[in-house]
């Protein structure tokens, strides 16, 4: 104790090894900290631990040092070690699963995304999905790889066999277009010929001289003109101009299924049998809510193959066709006796195909039928391409060489139309020497008033022209090029 009056000086008390306080302990705990040196991300978190209190020497050592004279040597070799491993994982990003902290971890997962290099469009979209956390080590896989290793394979696998799909596709469609832009199939000097004299006439006749052609015909009727079954069943005509000829008249019959005579004869449709053609064909008008089982009496009667639909069920706000057929796929309908069941739907770009069977009432044995119904075909005009009607006249030819129905509301413009394209390609490429003008005779001594205007007329010319190229491109593309650009000129003046 010093003296009264006397200012205290406290001084600090020497202490022995054995006698070190707690306070002084923690005392010397911040001086300390700053002698190691950071090596890497584990070492920061490593020297950044709180160093406890020791019972030793105030030596600055760690307690885990104080308790092993040998530890620093120890300690050292850890750190250089773990320096090597930091250097390691920057060059070879690699973790030790064993020694990686959840921390470290987190910090890591980051740069570990860019090991693996994208090289293709399915890696890049694998790098750009979001990782997901892992309780084990920092791998950089997606959340898809994470919940399935082998799901990511068969998506990648699936994509890949779409893609070489649509390759071969792609592919094969350019291959068709060059082959038929450059190669020109052989064909027998018939066909030479007969498509030689064609093209001849045409260029020579000229667009202005093709359609005064039309004018010095569209006048033209068939000297048998009779008509009385069709004046009989005035309630069985859409149109009542629209005649149906005796000569050529489809005659339904009662001798299947449960009809009888009573049942009736008529329906407004007509042969169209012309020499040298695919096939045999029924021109008809589009039936209507009270013919509607009429028609499919004749097509299962006449085991008709094909059906065309050139007409819409209302046009210009008008009522053109009743519907007649089921249109969704896997439903079916009677129509009085007959029943029809939908089968398949294929829709296209212009038109769609439907697959249809075919029954009445009495019999066991149905039949199969394709419709082609072309919703694209303007009424009292004709399409911007021909390549559409050959689009469909090629549909019609895979389905066999049967009976074929075409139909639009009347059943005598685009119907005769698309009649007479398909009869004229046929006998030119069966080296017949064939004349649209008299075609278009044919078709009319068969069902009154087919193929109507000029524009229609030109139409069956440029489209047969169309064909032409596609099978003899090399030899006669300039000179449809040259006939399209005068019909172009024509047109624009009218």
């Amino acid at each position: 104790m010093g003296k009264p009056g006397t200012r205290r000086q406290t001084k600090k008390p020497k202490v022995d090894a054995g006698e070190q306080t707690e306070a002084d302990t923690a005392k010397e705990k911040k001086p300390q900290q700053p002698r190691a040196q950071s090596t890497g991300a584990a070492d920061k978190s490593r020297h950044r631990a709180t160093k406890v209190p020791s019972e030793g020497p105030a030596t600055g050592r760690t307690a885990s040092e104080h308790a092993d004279p040998n530890s620093e040597d120890e300690t050292q070799k850890q750190k250089r070690n773990q320096s090597v491993r930091a250097q390691k994982k920057v060059l070879f990003p690699v973790v030790d699963a064993g020694e990686q902290t959840e921390a470290d971890t987190a910090k890591e997962k980051k740069p570990q995304q860019p090991r693996a290099q994208s090289t293709g469009a399915a890696d890049k979209s694998r790098h750009r999905a979001t990782k997901v956390p892992s309780e084990g080590p920092a791998t950089g896989r997606t959340a898809s790889e994470h919940a399935d290793p082998n799901s990511e394979d068969e998506t990648q696998k699936q994509k890949r066999n779409q893609s070489v799909r649509a390759q071969k596709k792609t592919t094969s469609r350019d291959m068709a277009r060059r082959k038929k832009a450059t190669i020109t199939a052989k064909y027998s000097p018939e066909v030479e010929n007969a498509v030689e004299k064609f093209m001849t006439y045409v260029l020579e006749t000229t667009v202005t001289g093709l359609y005064k052609e039309f004018e010095d015909l569209k006048d033209y009727a068939t000297p048998a003109y009779n008509f009385e079954a069709c004046k009989r069943n005035p309630t069985k005509n859409r149109f009542a101009d629209v005649h149906c000829l005796d000569a050529t008249r489809v005659v339904l019959r009662s001798d299947y299924g449960n009809y009888t005579a009573a049942d009736g004869d008529y329906v407004n449709a007509n042969w169209v049998n012309i020499e040298h053609a695919d096939r045999k064909y029924i021109a008809c008008q589009a039936p209507m809510a009270n013919t509607i089982e009429d028609f499919w009496r004749m097509v299962f009667q006449e085991n008709v193959v094909t059906i065309f639909v050139l007409c819409n069920f209302v046009e210009n706000d008008n009522a053109k066709c009743a519907e007649y057929w089921p249109l969704k796929y896997g439903e079916y309908k009677n129509y009085g006796k007959m029943f029809v069941n939908n089968k398949k739907v294929e829709p296209e770009d212009k038109y769609d195909m439907y697959t249809l069977e075919v029954l009445p009432d009495g019999c066991s044995n149905s039949i199969v039928v394709k419709l082609i119904h072309c919703f694209s075909w303007p009424d009292q005009s004709v399409p911007n391409s021909g390549r559409l009607v050959l689009r469909m006249l090629k549909v019609m030819k895979d389905c066999g060489p049967g009976t074929a129905i075409v139909h639009c509301a009347a059943g005598i413009g685009r119907t005769g139309t698309i009649l007479a394209i398909d009869i004229v390609a046929a006998r030119l490429f069966k080296g017949k020497e064939t004349k649209v003008s008299e075609i278009f005779k044919q078709l009319r001594d068969c069902r009154a008033s087919l193929i109507q205007r000029e524009g229609q007329y030109l139409f069956i010319y440029s489209t047969v022209l169309d064909y032409i190229k596609a099978k003899m491109a090399v030899k006669w593309a300039p000179d449809v090029g040259k006939f399209y650009k005068e019909l172009d000129k024509r047109e624009k003046v009218s």
